[in-house]
């Protein structure tokens, strides 16, 4: 029985999906962010009811929740085309 050895270095090479991920994610975190600035000025407006602000404030939580997810994912994706490009260099 042949076994199948697995390399135990990470992948280097960032494949053309990856590379476009990369690309949308800024977009997308500074849109959640610029979403979260809207929600946050509204909520620290007072405006409405007490059921309104707390929805507000679980949106924000949401939100910023999706931000950071993102960000990892951009900073792990940077690295990652970082690595890629100092060993092509």
């Amino acid at each position: 029985v042949a076994e199948k050895k697995e390399s135990t270095a990470p992948r280097k090479k960032v494949s053309l999906a990856e590379r476009k991920e990369y690309e949308n994610l800024q977009a997308e975190i500074q849109e959640i962010e610029s979403r979260v600035k809207s929600l946050a000025d509204e909520l620290n407006s007072g405006a409405g009811d007490h059921i309104h602000l707390t929805r507000l404030a679980e949106q924000i939580g949401t939100l910023n929740a999706q931000s950071e997810e993102k960000t990892m994912r951009w900073m792990e994706l940077d690295e990652k085309i970082s690595a890629e490009n100092r060993t092509l260099a």
